[in-house]
């Protein structure tokens, strides 16, 4: 399971020296992670539009 501290330690390495006041507030972090998101999110809707290409017809649900 991904907890907040799993993403915390990933995303900003700690230093041998540094404690937690140096680290991201959790609100920040998971703005961050939807910033993150929503960008791959628009990446992907262009990939999948640009393999669709011109006249092609969508998936049939």
């Amino acid at each position: 399971m991904l907890t907040l501290s799993a993403i915390t330690r990933t995303r900003r390495p700690r230093a041998a020296n540094s404690d937690a006041d140096s680290l991201l507030s959790p609100e920040v972090i998971a703005r961050e992670i939807v910033e993150d998101l929503t960008a791959a999110l628009a990446e992907f809707t262009a990939i999948a539009e640009a393999l669709e290409g011109p006249g092609a017809q969508p998936p049939s649900t």
